[in-house]
């Protein structure tokens, strides 16, 4: 091979990786949920405790 051959090689599947992995993290960022932890517990968005309490976006528990 000679060495443009190589390097165009090489650059085919740089780019072809990076698109893969730009494409999964995209991917993986809109499936990502916020939670809330209380007492050993995961609380999703909008789920309440008993005293009224919910978790919100910002991944804190706001109490009425």
């Amino acid at each position: 091979m000679t060495m443009l051959a190589k390097i165009t090689l090489y650059t085919v599947i740089l780019v072809h990786l990076v698109l893969i992995c730009r494409g999964g993290d995209q991917s993986d960022f809109e499936h990502v949920e916020t939670i809330c932890w209380f007492n050993d517990r995961i609380l999703r968005v909008g789920e309440k405790l008993s005293n009224n309490c919910v978790c919100r976006k910002s991944g804190y528990i706001v109490c009425p």
